[in-house]
């Protein structure tokens, strides 16, 4: 039927690759023939400046962004002045310290209380500090702006106070302590140097016996 099949094959191979080269011409012809919609380009502005105001004009609107606040007490200018006040305190001799004692009185509102606690505090005695910390509970009842705006500072001073009354009991029941550990040691060295005291004494005796002469008994008298 056919004189020559490899020429019979050679033909079908070569019809096959050109079916398959005009197909995938076909599909790039089809997919560049599709149209997008694509924004129409700007015309350049002669003026660069209308340029940069039509780009902003056209920009996105931005969303600030949210700031988290803290559920924290924040430092107010009371505070700080109050520390500040606590610094200066803090440094003065005993005589200026009365005399700032005598200048704030009995503390009329409660920034002067505050300040006459602190000024008490640096006496370090026992009727000052409690002085001292009755002036803080004052301060803390009241619930006046000027006294809550200085409610975290009263606080954080009255538990130090809390915490250094609860170290010098301490330090007072060490000290009681110390000295009933000495009174027994004094006892036991007075003890100690008692029965050496006795030793020495027995000790003496002994010596002197040994060193005397032995006494001889007196021969009698012949009867006449």
């Amino acid at each position: 039927m056919f004189s020559n099949p490899e020429s019979f094959i050679c033909r079908a191979i070569f019809r096959v690759r050109i079916g398959v080269i005009a197909g995938c011409a076909a599909a790039i012809l089809a997919g560049c023939g599709t149209t997008q919609n694509h924004a129409p380009t700007p015309a350049m502005s002669a003026n660069p400046m209308e340029a940069l105001a039509a780009d902003c004009a056209n920009a996105p609107v931005v969303q600030p962004i949210e700031i988290i606040r803290l559920n924290t007490p924040f430092v107010t200018e009371a505070v700080v002045s109050m520390l500040a006040y606590a610094q200066q305190v803090r440094g003065m001799p005993a005589a200026e310290l009365n005399q700032e004692v005598s200048r704030l009185g009995n503390g009329a509102g409660a920034a002067e209380q505050l300040k006459l606690s602190l000024v008490l505090r640096q006496f370090a005695q026992l009727p000052e500090l409690i002085r001292a910390q009755e002036l803080l509970a004052r301060v803390l009842l009241d619930t006046g702006a000027q006294a809550q705006a200085l409610h975290p500072l009263a606080r954080l001073l009255q538990s130090q106070d809390v915490d250094r009354r609860r170290l010098e009991e301490l330090l007072e029941k060490q000290t009681q302590q110390t000295h009933e550990v000495q009174h027994k040691l004094d006892q036991t060295q007075e003890r100690l140097n008692a029965l050496k005291a006795i030793e020495r004494s027995l000790t003496n005796r002994s010596s002197a016996d040994k060193s005397s002469p032995p006494k001889t008994r007196g021969t009698a008298a012949p009867m006449p």
